[in-house]
């Protein structure tokens, strides 16, 4: 029985072979014009990763097209309305649908006073030239503030506010020209006294963040002592009084 070679197996069924690629062509044509046909609405999207502690600016922005019943109620369909607004859940990963649960409704430094500290923290900015020193800081960095204090010896250097936390760095994220930490609300004072006084203040970066910290804790140790050359001069006040 002689062999049947492969030109003349496709000559004899070259009109199925004609009938498979229509019946492929057709089907595409019509999946594509009945997408093409189907509504779609525009959602703002990320451009690229997007960390918590961000304020959106209109090149973090994309705009991309779903179907209505694909879109969350909370998504956005205009970027003027996330412009400014500052990322506190998230990462938001490149080309997902930005959401109102992903950014705070509040002003730029009060979100990443939530963002990045346990509750009950307050912001306060450092004077100009302080903590210059350390290139590389970033937003959410764990810093402590090195004063004069007192000790066994007399005056000396030592930690003032052993807890706090970078929310905008100097020249960079709210355009300021001095940083602007957080503290745990007992130390809002020491930091306050020390800039009122015009008392050098330094920051260091430890090599770890404390357990505390990281597990979004309040702060539970107290101030140290500072100079407190107002009540000295009120003490020898009152022994000059009672000695005359």
């Amino acid at each position: 029985m002689a062999k049947t070679s492969i030109g003349e197996t496709l000559r004899k069924n070259i009109f199925i072979v004609l009938f498979i690629v229509l019946a492929v062509v057709a089907s595409a044509t019509i999946y594509y014009s009945v997408k093409s046909m189907s509504p779609t609405m525009p959602v703002i999207v990320a451009a690229d990763n997007i960390k918590v502690g961000s304020v959106i600016t209109r090149d973090m922005l994309a705009t991309k097209y779903f179907p209505p019943d694909a879109v969350p109620p909370t998504a956005f369909t205009t970027t003027q309305d996330i412009i400014g607004k500052t990322v506190i859940n998230g990462p938001i990963v490149h080309g997902d649908m930005i959401r109102q649960e992903h950014l705070s409704t509040e002003g730029s430094l009060k979100a990443m006073l939530h963002s990045f500290t346990p509750e009950g923290w307050h912001a306060i900015e450092l004077p100009s030239g302080t903590g210059l020193g350390l290139q590389g800081l970033k937003k959410g960095d764990y810093v402590q503030i090195y004063g004069d204090t007192f000790t066994d010896n007399g005056l000396a250097a030592g930690v003032i506010v052993p807890d706090a936390i970078i929310l905008s760095v100097a020249g960079q994220d709210l355009g300021e020209d001095n940083h602007i930490i957080a503290v745990p609300k007992q130390y809002v004072g020491v930091v306050a006294d020390c800039i009122v006084k015009g008392q050098p203040m330094v920051l260091a970066l430890p090599d770890a963040v404390p357990e505390h910290i990281l597990l979004n804790e309040p702060a539970t140790t107290e101030p140290v002592d500072k100079p407190a050359e107002e009540n000295t001069a009120e003490e020898s006040s009152t022994v000059e009084q009672e000695e005359e």
